[in-house]
């Protein structure tokens, strides 16, 4: 089965060479002319990524960085994310628009549906025969 880390991985590639926009071209990818609205978020998130690596955080720390990045996107595309007020998940939900309409677009969304349906069916029911046993 394949894993929730490798779609993961796989969606943060996606989201950071966003193919109808932008073009990845040999080491670099060219920018769109317009600045997207999650950009400052995507900017934290490089910064903190390279403060970690310069200051030799441990490669387990780095990947859990982008771990907790991606799940927390992916949360706000599938509604999961906890937020202290509507204002605030309606910022979020206004600044990843782009980005998630792009995502819900590609064969890597409908995987990624697929499987967490499956992960989500199959615990449901674990939970279930334990209760029953």
């Amino acid at each position: 089965m394949i894993s929730f880390f490798f779609f993961s991985f796989l969606f943060f590639f996606l989201l950071i060479s966003n193919f109808r926009k932008k073009k990845l071209v040999a080491s670099h990818i060219q920018l769109p002319s317009e600045p997207e609205k999650h950009l400052t978020q995507d900017n934290d998130f490089i910064a903190d990524v390279l403060f970690g690596i310069e200051n030799r955080y441990s490669e387990d720390i780095i990947r859990a960085k982008f771990q907790e990045y991606v799940q927390g996107i992916i949360d706000i595309v599938f509604d999961d994310a906890e937020y202290p007020d509507d204002a605030t998940k309606k910022k979020v939900a206004t600044n990843n628009q782009q980005r998630i309409e792009s995502w819900k677009q590609t064969i890597t969304f409908k995987n990624y549906k697929n499987v967490r349906f499956l992960f989500l069916f199959s615990n449901f029911f674990k939970k279930k025969m334990k209760i029953t046993n």
